[in-house]
């Protein structure tokens, strides 16, 4: 039996929502086609339709509940997707260090931001 990986996604959401959940989708979707193993989670893409992301509490409210996700999972490994790392990046890849949790930047753009 072929050993799955859980993989959390991680990607900038704020500022064009609309757009970064499109790429997001794209991304989940091509891992779930192309990658035999690899089970792709992205939680604060559910929380983002279900919560407005423009409103600042209920933004907070996803993002703590995402990040509750990460830890209370057995996330295998933490990639990295976008353009740059946002702030709500920055406390995912602070939380898979307290973890133990692989962080791999597959972008060119944040693997040349991120510094282990």
């Amino acid at each position: 039996m072929k050993q799955i990986k859980i993989v959390y996604i991680a990607h900038p959401v704020g500022g064009d929502v609309q757009n970064n959940l499109k790429k997001i989708a794209k991304i989940t979707r091509e891992i779930c086609l192309k990658t035999d193993g690899i089970i792709p989670v992205a939680p604060y893409f559910l929380f983002c339709n279900a919560l407005d992301d423009n409103n600042e509490n209920e933004r907070e409210i996803g993002m703590k509940l995402s990040q509750d996700y990460l830890f209370r999972i057995d996330v295998d490994e933490l990639w990295l997707y976008g353009d740059k790392i946002s702030a709500g990046m920055k406390k995912e890849i602070e939380l898979a260090h307290i973890f133990d949790i692989k962080v791999v930047p597959m972008t060119l753009e944040t693997q040349k931001i991120y510094k282990k």
